[in-house]
């Protein structure tokens, strides 16, 4: 049997911004239950349900060789996969689901579609601590793709903070981004963290201005996933964006100064879809919405862990 999947060509990480949108999340279930069934491999008939498709074990190095490139499981102390693509996958549109139980609703959120210049990048282990696994859908044409990697056995034991001090293929940054400078002068004098992201949070709202045309071109449905950028770099330097460019400059400046942060999705207490941050402060989760400048917002219903 071929599994598949289909994707709509307007993907959700542009769709949530701070405006109320129109339409659902992606319908179609997935991976399919016939696939979870099959990693019980001493079961025949959900053998059958994946036959074809390449799986591994894992045989305790820290590197696997894929047909889609290294998968590098050195780092799951920290919280993170790391994803060197081979020359095969150069040219392709791959997708890739990181998960731990059946998928719930809303999880395709959390899949991530690679890039032409992407060569290798960090994947946070969402979920928290455990064991993961990777599956790998290559495009056979058009919104329609197939399933063909699975990888097991990913195992992971990490503090529920420790993914979200450092960038990802989400949220990319690098070490001497001009953004850390001005994080570093706005935590000077601070003692606690949640200060500390309070000033940013303010810094954020003031210094960026929202993207009016970006934001009717989602409405409208015309935008895509061209229209996000995942380098918080690029943010910063352009100044404007809607409410997902608000909360990765927020997410790179706090993790610059060592304050764990992470950007969520969900719905406002006005019941718009929206992208804020959740900050790691002073032992606990505190959601921050850089967009308005609020601090410590109560009533945000997040999607399940749409995290980045």
């Amino acid at each position: 049997m071929v599994l598949r999947t289909r994707f709509k060509t307007v993907i959700s990480l542009v769709l949530l911004a701070a405006i109320c949108l129109t339409g659902t999340a992606f319908a179609a279930p997935w991976p399919t239950k016939e696939v979870w069934k099959a990693l019980d491999y001493d079961n025949p008939v959900a053998q059958d349900a994946v036959k074809g498709v390449p799986q591994t074990q894992f045989l305790g190095a820290d590197e696997r060789a894929t047909p889609f490139g290294t998968v590098d499981v050195s780092f799951a102390d920290k919280g993170l996969l790391y994803i060197d693509f081979g020359e095969a996958a150069q040219g392709e549109n791959i997708r890739l689901l990181l998960t731990m139980d059946a998928p719930a609703e809303n999880e395709e959120l959390n899949m991530f579609a690679t890039r032409p210049y992407l060569k290798a990048g960090f994947f946070p282990l969402i979920y928290g601590p455990g064991e993961y696994t990777l599956f790998v859908y290559k495009q056979n044409s058009g919104d329609i793709y197939d399933l063909s990697w699975i990888e097991t056995q990913i195992v992971s034991d990490f503090a529920e903070e420790e993914p979200w001090k450092y960038a990802n293929v989400f949220s990319e940054h690098g070490d001497a981004s001009l953004f850390a400078t001005v994080a570093a002068n706005l935590c000077e004098g601070e003692v606690t963290d949640a200060a500390k992201a309070r000033n940013i949070c303010a810094f954020v709202s003031k210094y960026m201005k929202y993207d009016k045309a970006l934001g009717a071109d989602i409405k409208s449905g015309l935008a895509n996933d061209t229209l996000r950028s995942n380098s918080a770099d690029d943010v910063f330097e352009n100044g404007n964006g809607v409410c997902v460019q608000y909360a990765m400059l927020m997410n790179a400046m706090c993790r610059s100064v060592g304050i764990p942060s992470r950007e969520v999705w969900g719905h406002t207490d006005a019941g718009l879809y929206h992208a804020w941050n959740e900050v790691w402060a002073e032992g606990v989760w505190v959601t921050a919405d850089p967009l308005a400048n609020r601090w410590d917002v109560k009533g945000y219903e997040k999607f399940i862990d749409t995290y980045r």
